[in-house]
């Protein structure tokens, strides 16, 4: 055979089977690469979904894990797919245009509308042949592709092929050129010296700056056992692993490829993502160096300083590092990374992302102490008869005055500023509406369990109505104040260890007013979302003063506190010396929003409902 011709029309079928071919020959080429390239994208795309659940509540065990693993790679593979799919060249291109082939000894002549090109069998690499196309490769991942469909009637696939084959070998032995690779051995040799160099702030050749695999994981690697070394110092003198809080590492990985992404895009030319990673990946053990030295040695006053110069010596680093990739500091790329950086810490400040591979030993038998809770069953079987020895205690009241009786609920025993905010909340209304011999304290509390009653929607109804038996109810009033975490829906926590306990609702806390026959009521409750209790409370009867809107979060609850920013505002700078309740619930919002305001915060935006006959009475009672 001296020639034959083909005149080829490719259709959409033909370039997608053309996608899967060359995929398998990347399979080929870089088979492993590939493969854990996948497994790490679904680890991370795992460890991701795993810490959200886990900031939602969700209680998560190994089958879970393996589920969400296994998800991760059913949605790889499925935006993979995807992606081939939609991927389709320009119908006018000269993929889909008609080509009119020639096959000859002297090579391939292809001819299409306004197109003509000549390949020498020389540059033809191998040739293959699947059950609907023969590809004649000129690059590992280029070819031209010849339907089978289209064939010559005369000419059969596989004489085709074999004459393809012949005219390609018949070079009087010589081979198909091969394309030079460049060793990465020299660059990756010479990467700890680039490293050192960089973190100098010195230049250094762009070539050792090797944006492989191997590299990356290498240097994560590296920085992970930094941080969990710096990690066990701090939990000195008596660490205790804790690997349950690993997972929550996700969230700064993915930060890390942000980052990444925005200085590689951001960067002109446009730089590798890989070779981003490579430049992060190596400063990441010395800022967490750094981060720990400042935290444990410098004074509080001298830390905000030095944070801000890790900030710029961080800038300065990127910067260098840019120019010996690109030849420019890349302001703008670098400007971009350290703001995402910044709003990522910012984030995790807010959301209490602190993820720790150890923890203190006796913060942890303090938390999970078996002796302390398996009297649980035991501990809720008492309530009932403390609660009725603390009524007991309450003295009735004599005279024709109205007198005031306090009842405090700390929900949420595993943080201290709950019970405290309580405790120094009884000890101004006493000394405002002399309560002190008529107050009864339910708290939640982890550093004892026996100091009051606990915290429980069952025993606030039981309290309740133990102290209206001490009360005159048609002339003294009940100050109950609630403190706790709210969410959404007028719900408050009730926790206390592992103590089975029900959270309490609006319609819980209604409830229990209603059957203890209470009837003038001043109930201030300091927790998120607290706003939602008014619709349920509100009556002529009845003032409601609450730490935030329906809609919004209050601020101050952590576990170093004494009170939170509505505890301070309200109860400590307003409530001693306001002329009535109204003029130091106006007083604690204005000094709440502008504290917010101060810090950044989504205002909370404090709530009241003041009932008529209630503030008539209140102030004649002031």
């Amino acid at each position: 055979m001296d020639s034959f011709s083909v005149r080829a029309e490719l259709t959409p079928a033909d370039w997608q089977a053309y996608q899967k071919i060359c995929a398998l020959r990347l399979q080929q080429h870089q088979p492993r690469r590939a493969r854990m390239v996948g497994i790490l994208s679904a680890a991370f795309i795992s460890l991701g979904v795993l810490w959200l659940l886990n900031l939602l509540g969700v209680d998560l065990n190994p089958v879970s894990g393996l589920l969400g693993f296994a998800l991760a790679i059913a949605l790889i593979a499925f935006a993979r797919q995807r992606a081939m799919k939609s991927a389709i060249p320009d119908p006018a291109g000269a993929f889909f245009s008609p080509s009119n082939y020639r096959f000859d000894a002297d090579g391939i002549h292809v001819t299409q509308d306004g197109l003509s090109s000549h390949s020498a069998w020389s540059r033809v690499r191998s040739i293959t042949s699947s059950a609907e196309h023969i590809y004649l490769w000129t690059d590992r991942f280029a070819a031209h592709v010849v339907p089978i469909r289209d064939l010559p009637a005369d000419v059969a696939v596989g004489q085709a092929l074999a004459q393809l084959r012949e005219w390609s070998a018949s070079l009087d032995g010589a081979s198909p050129p091969t394309l030079s690779t460049p060793s990465f051995a020299a660059p990756v040799r010479r990467q700890p010296f680039a490293a050192l160099r960089l973190l100098a702030l010195r230049q250094v050749d762009e070539a050792a700056l090797v944006g492989k695999l191997t590299s990356i994981v290498m240097l994560a690697a590296f920085a992970l056992a930094v941080w969990a070394g710096f990690d066990w110092l701090r939990m000195q003198p008596d660490p205790e692993f804790y690997p349950y809080d690993a997972a929550t590492l996700s969230w700064f990985i993915l930060v890390a490829l942000l980052i990444a992404t925005v200085i590689a895009k951001r960067s002109h030319p446009e730089i590798s993502l890989a070779r981003v990673c490579v430049l992060i990946a190596i400063v990441m053990p010395l800022l967490i160096a750094a981060d720990f030295a400042i935290e444990r040695y410098l004074p509080q006053g001298v830390a905000p300083f030095a944070q801000l110069a890790l900030l710029a010596y961080t800038g300065l680093y990127l910067a260098n590092g840019l120019r010996s990739l690109t030849g420019s500091r890349q302001p703008a790329a670098v400007a971009g990374g350290v703001v995402l950086a910044l709003s990522a810490w910012w984030l995790g400040s807010v959301l209490y992302i602190q993820p720790s591979l150890w923890i203190e030993r006796s913060e942890l038998q303090a938390d999970y102490n078996e002796e302390k809770w398996q009297g649980g069953e035991a501990l809720l079987f008492e309530q009932p008869a403390r609660i009725d020895a603390a009524v007991a205690n309450i003295q009735a009241p004599r005279g024709g005055a109205p007198v005031g009786f306090f009842v405090g609920f700390a929900g949420v025993g595993e943080q201290r500023v709950f019970a405290e905010e309580i405790k120094f909340a009884q000890a101004v209304f006493a000394r405002r509406y002399d309560t002190s011999s008529r107050t009864l304290l339910l708290l939640n509390d982890q550093r004892s369990l026996d100091e009051q009653p606990l915290a429980t929607g069952s025993g606030l109804r039981r309290a309740l109505k133990g102290v209206a038996a001490k009360m005159r109810l048609d002339r003294d009033v009940l100050f109950l104040t609630l403190s706790s975490h709210g969410a959404e829906g007028a719900v408050l926590s009730v926790t206390n260890g592992t103590i089975p306990l029900r959270d309490l609702n609006d319609h819980d806390l209604a409830q229990a007013l209603a059957e203890s026959g209470i009837k003038w009521r001043v109930i201030v409750i300091s927790a998120c979302y607290s706003g939602s209790f008014i619709e349920s409370l509100r009556n002529p009867q009845t003032i409601v003063i609450t730490a935030a809107a329906p809609d919004r979060t209050s601020f101050g609850c952590s576990d170093d506190r004494d009170l939170t920013y509505f505890g301070e505002a309200f109860f400590r700078d307003s409530l001693p010396q306001a002329r009535s309740l109204r003029a130091a619930f106006n007083a604690a919002k204005k000094w709440v929003v502008q504290r917010e305001k101060q810090e950044g915060q989504r205002p909370s935006n404090p709530q009241a409902f003041f009932g008529a006959q209630m503030e008539k009475k209140l102030a004649a009672m002031e």
